[in-house]
Order: C-alpha cells, then structure tokens, then sequence
C-alpha cells in the first residue's frame, strides 16, 4: 500500500541537470581541466565529492575535492539566480499527492541549493521532510538518503514509491525495499 511518496529534485522533478553540469564544467575549467557532459552523466547522481572523483577520472585533483564542491556551489548559485526553472512531468504529480499522502524529497543536492528551487517555485511547504546530501553520511547508491526520508515520515519504506531519474538514484531507492518509478523511461 502507498503511504508516502518521494522525489528525487534535480532531472526529476526539475529540469536543472544541465545547470549543474555548466557549473562543474566552469570550475573544472578554471582549473585547466575539461568536463564532457557524457562523463558527468556517467557520475552524477551520488554525493558530491563521489562524483567529483568521478569526474576527474583517475586525472589528479588540481586542489581539494571540497574546495572544487564550494567553487560549483557558488557558480550554481549565479546560475540558479539567472535562469528560470523548468518543471518535468513528475512534477505534475506533487499536486495529485500533496495532502493525500505524505511527500519528501531525497536529493543528492546541496541544502542550499534544494532551498533555493523550492522556494523559488514556491514547494517549500508541500514536503513534510527533505532529506538532501548535507543529512547523510553516505550519497546514492547507498539507500541512506531514502531510508532518511521515510523515517523522516514515519513510514515503513516498502510502503513508499519513489521517483528518480539516474542510475544511481534507482539504484538507492530499490537497495531501501521502495518501489521505484525511473522518470527516464516512459
């Protein structure tokens, strides 16, 4: 039985995968290094610092991980605030299921930018919990995020349905015992 529904933000519900890409390709290259979009597909997903090393490819780090994730937080915050966001079709279920059952976000986005999509579309208040990187020790694969989440809202996580979009999301949500819808497909 479904008594909670989560999300996945970024390429599930808003369409700002791209507008996370420009931000590493722009702190990648101010570092001298390049960063193709099939090579941030193949990574993205998990926790930053994951990706990241993902990103590099085996290539070393020209300074810190963390030091390249607050570069792309800051270049994500200039491009959040000059582009308007683009709602996805699962975002067209928020109003189906918003009082009906309980709704939470599992992203693996940073707290300040979750904050800044929801309240520029206006959903702060439609999510009883949000559940985003800074919340967890271990990112997507691993089923932390969503396990978070459902006891966030206090239900059993096979009693939820999730909806992702990436690989490793799917992954997360599927390792939680959550039945899992991937947005990619139709």
């Amino acid at each position: 039985m479904l008594r909670a529904a989560i999300f996945d933000l970024d390429g599930t519900l808003v369409d700002t995968m791209g507008l996370h890409y420009e931000a590493y390709r722009r702190t990648f290259a101010e570092h001298g290094l390049a960063l193709d979009r099939p090579s941030f597909d193949r990574s993205v997903g998990g926790k930053a610092g994951d990706a990241i090393v993902g990103f590099l490819d085996g290539r070393p780090a020209p300074v810190e991980v963390a030091a390249l994730h607050a570069r792309k937080l800051e270049l994500l915050d200039q491009i959040l605030a000059g582009t308007p966001l683009v709602e996805l079709e699962a975002a067209k279920l928020l109003a189906l299921l918003r009082g009906r059952v309980p709704l939470a976000i599992a992203t693996s986005g940073s707290s300040r930018g979750v904050a800044q999509v929801l309240d520029r579309l206006g959903w702060t208040s439609w999510f009883d919990a949000v559940v985003t990187a800074d919340d967890v020790e271990r990112g997507k694969p691993d089923p932390e995020p969503f396990l978070c989440a459902a006891a966030r809202l206090g239900v059993d996580p096979v009693e939820c349905l999730a909806f992702e979009d990436t690989d490793a999301g799917v992954a997360a949500a599927t390792a939680a015992g959550m039945t899992t819808y991937d947005v990619r497909r139709p």
